[in-house]
């Protein structure tokens, strides 16, 4: 409760003399602005003082310049242009000197305007620093009033020593959950490190950026057999280019069912491939479902055909299940087994 009313009484402190400089400062700014409103009325004067200055002029100007009334086209007698002028200039000089009059006044009160902008930034830091300071009073009168309350409890229990136990057992509580969040968050630095490793831009993209040449060779290589003439090609990301006819771009949505059905193909012979030549795995079986069906175009499936009966796949045990009629087919394979339901079972027939 002492700590809370010393930040009180230091937080009162910016109070101290405020008022009396928020009335100086209002004061000052009265007095300013009443000089700028002058300034404002002095120069409405100049304005039309000019502009009696300007007829001055266009008079002077008019009689200096023509022998004869424009009105009645007579001849003006010398003598009374000359009064005339006289008493114009007589006039203007006059006016000007009350524009000298008044342009000097006004210098006077050039400076008030950012007069007045220094005392609003003075006394908008006063209400800033007063602001601040009633927050905290209020925030410290708020602790005390729970302070209190839990000194009134304290007070009234029956066993202060019990609680005091409680809350020495509570602190060693608290230092072990302490040592176990230091432990926790160094796990989270090494975890975050990891995380960062273990992202497609981490560690994989470098290993992949090792086969992904390969990996393209082997697909545009298949395409080519099964005779889908584009250029294909993977980023570390597995992001696909495919480029075709004068080297326009495409993306995997442009082609047909049928060609999209070719990449497919190209793409699963590739990683079977790969997995073969990096992990010196083999498998000699290939089971291919509906390859040749619906969305295979002819030119697709006979370049499919052609390479499962070439050399690579010599020593394979290659299984394809189509619901084409076999004799499209006769030629291409060593056997075939037709299945059919019985009995809501698949049989060998």
């Amino acid at each position: 409760i002492e700590a809370y009313q010393d930040e009180i009484a230091e937080a009162e402190k910016a109070f101290e003399g405020t008022e009396d400089q928020l009335i100086t400062i209002k004061t000052e700014r009265d007095e300013f602005n009443v000089k700028i409103k002058r300034a404002q009325t002095i120069n409405q004067e100049i304005s039309g003082i000019r502009s009696s200055i300007n007829k001055y002029a266009k008079d002077i100007d008019f009689f200096q310049s023509n022998d004869d009334c424009p009105t009645c086209r007579q001849g003006i007698d010398k003598t009374h242009v000359h009064s005339i002028i006289d008493s114009q200039i007589e006039a203007r000089d006059a006016l000007q000197l009350q524009i000298d009059t008044l342009t000097t006044e006004l210098t006077l009160y050039v400076a008030c305007s950012g007069s007045v902008q220094i005392l609003n930034s003075r006394e908008a830091a006063i209400n800033g620093r007063t602001s601040v300071a009633n927050s905290t009073i209020t925030r410290m009168n708020r602790l005390i009033v729970d302070v209190n309350s839990e000194k009134k409890e304290l007070e009234v229990a029956d066993d202060i020593q019990a609680k005091r136990e409680a809350m020495a057992k509570d602190a060693k509580e608290a230092l072990k959950l302490r040592e176990r969040q230091l432990v926790i968050v160094e796990e989270q630095k090494y975890n975050a490190i990891m995380l960062e490793l273990f992202k497609d831009t981490g560690i994989k993209s470098k290993i992949v950026e090792q086969y992904i040449q390969p990996i393209n060779d082997s697909i545009n290589e298949y395409l080519e057999k099964l005779d889908f003439f584009v250029s294909f090609n993977l980023n570390s990301e597995f992001v696909e280019t495919i480029k075709s006819r004068h080297r326009d771009t495409f993306t995997y949505s442009s082609f047909s069912a049928g060609e999209k059905l070719r990449i497919d193909m190209a793409l699963l012979f590739t990683f079977r491939k790969i997995a073969k030549l990096r992990n010196a795995f083999s498998c000699n079986l290939l089971l291919l479902d509906e390859i040749c069906d619906a969305s295979a175009d002819a030119a697709g499936v006979d370049g499919l055909i052609a390479m499962l009966s070439g050399e690579e796949y010599a020593q394979s045990n290659i299984m394809v299940i189509s619901h084409s009629n076999k004799d499209r087919f006769e030629e291409s394979f060593d056997g075939f087994y037709e299945v059919s339901k019985r009995d809501g079972f698949s049989v060998i027939t």
